[in-house]
């Protein structure tokens, strides 16, 4: 058994972002069995739990993950999303490790963009906008940072607090990290998406925190918050003259509003999104010209958790770390 400290102590993001491009390509090359996210509302709490599950590779790595939504832990002084993952033996299906995966989902989350970012955005991209400043926030900054050479991060959120929160979080990661890089408070999405070359949003937004009318050429666009149908962070227009749209996985990605509503208004097809493992394994071409826009959606996939998830066990048995216990 492993608590959060433990996992942040076994998973950076360098680790994180080669198991999430190894869990695209296993996609891709149809490697991986991975059924739909199963999404179950809970009313009273106005909140979700999600539960993803997946087989992975040729080594055939079993998981099962549970992350819930839960805005009102904010006022409870306890993150909005927290989540536990679960390995199982291929051999015997016998539990083999639990884990905490509210640091997980975060930091595969900022690996997902990072991954993107790499294989899309500019290569002299400088500039970074970030939508929201919630729990999976810190890693997207953190994520990006290792792929492009940051030098100015702008930061937007309805809740000026928590965006006071992250700047010094970001400080601290940039400082330990020798960089110099300017983090400033944005006075509105608009005005961080006119300044930035690289955009990560990451809300639950109803309705578009990203416009096509607010962008400048060469701007690559990353879309990690929206998780249901009724969700959209990014409008019509910047999907319909995107020149790639991509995503981790259709079958997930399709659900949410960013996608499912320009596929119902016919403004895109199917045909033109692109799962992300197709441009990793060179099979596909992403980003066409310096003047492109580019579009990535993230739900998350199982195959991430599962591969994030086992390395976090293979480094705890390596150090010793965790707890063990006998449930049978």
């Amino acid at each position: 058994m492993l608590n959060q400290q433990e996992v942040r102590q076994l998973l950076p993001m360098e680790a994180a972002i080669e198991a999430t491009a190894k869990a695209y390509t296993n996609a891709t090359a149809k490697k991986v069995n991975v059924p739909l996210r199963h999404n179950i509302r809970v009313p009273s709490q106005e909140a979700d739990m999600l539960v993803m599950s997946g087989l992975v590779g040729d080594d055939e790595l079993l998981g099962v993950k549970i992350v819930s939504l839960f805005p009102q832990n904010t006022k409870r002084g306890m993150p909005a999303t927290v989540g536990s993952l679960a390995l199982v033996n291929n051999k015997t299906g016998e539990l083999e490790a639990v884990m905490d995966a509210t640091y997980l989902t975060a930091v595969r989350t900022g690996a997902a963009s990072a991954v993107a970012a790499e294989a899309l955005a500019n290569p002299s991209a400088s500039t970074m906008g970030l939508l929201g400043a919630g729990s999976i926030s810190f890693c997207q900054v953190e994520g990006v940072l290792a792929v492009r050479p940051i030098r100015q991060i702008l930061l937007y959120s309805r809740t000026r607090s928590k965006v006071e929160i992250l700047i010094d979080q970001l400080k601290e990661l940039t400082e330990a990290a020798g960089k110099d890089i300017s983090i400033q408070i944005a006075d509105s999405g608009q005005e961080v998406c006119a300044n930035s070359e690289i955009i990560c949003a990451c809300t639950t937004s109803l309705r578009p925190v990203v416009r096509g009318e607010w962008l400048k050429p060469g701007t690559h666009v990353n879309a990690t918050g929206a998780f249901s149908s009724a969700m959209q962070e990014v409008d019509e227009e910047l999907i319909q003259r995107a020149s790639t749209v991509t995503v981790d996985t259709k079958p997930g990605a399709l659900v949410p509003g960013d996608l499912a509503r320009p596929l119902d208004q016919g403004l895109i097809t199917e045909d033109q999104i692109i799962e992300i493992g197709h441009i990793l394994d060179g099979t596909v071409k992403g980003r066409q010209t310096p003047q492109d826009w580019t579009f990535f959606k993230t739900i998350g996939t199982a195959a991430q958790d599962v591969l994030c998830g086992r390395h976090v066990y293979r480094q705890a048995l390596a150090h010793g770390v965790g707890q063990r216990a006998d449930l049978i």
